[in-house]
């Protein structure tokens, strides 16, 4: 997908809106006592994390993939959900 912007200031609008990502990691106990990591994704913009969605999947390339994906579309805080919801609806996590 390419998107195409009309001005230079367009841009940077767009950008200063833009949700940057970035994937995050825990630790929990299963049932048996065994410890499982865990991958996740924390969304900041400028300076202040604004959403944390810690338990996306097991999987940390796929995970690594999908942020890597968020930040190169520069993506708005309103279609993180979309994206996230599309993520977990694939075969990908």
């Amino acid at each position: 997908m390419r998107i195409t912007f009309k001005t230079q200031a367009e841009r940077l609008r767009q950008l200063a809106n833009a949700a940057h990502c970035r994937m995050t990691s825990s630790c929990v106990v299963d049932e048996n006592g065994a410890s499982i990591t865990r991958y996740g994704l924390e969304f900041r913009r400028l300076t202040k994390t604004f959403r944390t969605l810690p338990d996306l999947s097991g999987n940390a390339q796929k995970v690594r993939e999908l942020m890597q994906r968020i930040n190169r579309l520069h993506l708005s805080p309103i279609h993180i959900d979309d994206v996230i919801e599309d993520f977990l609806a694939s075969d990908a996590c």
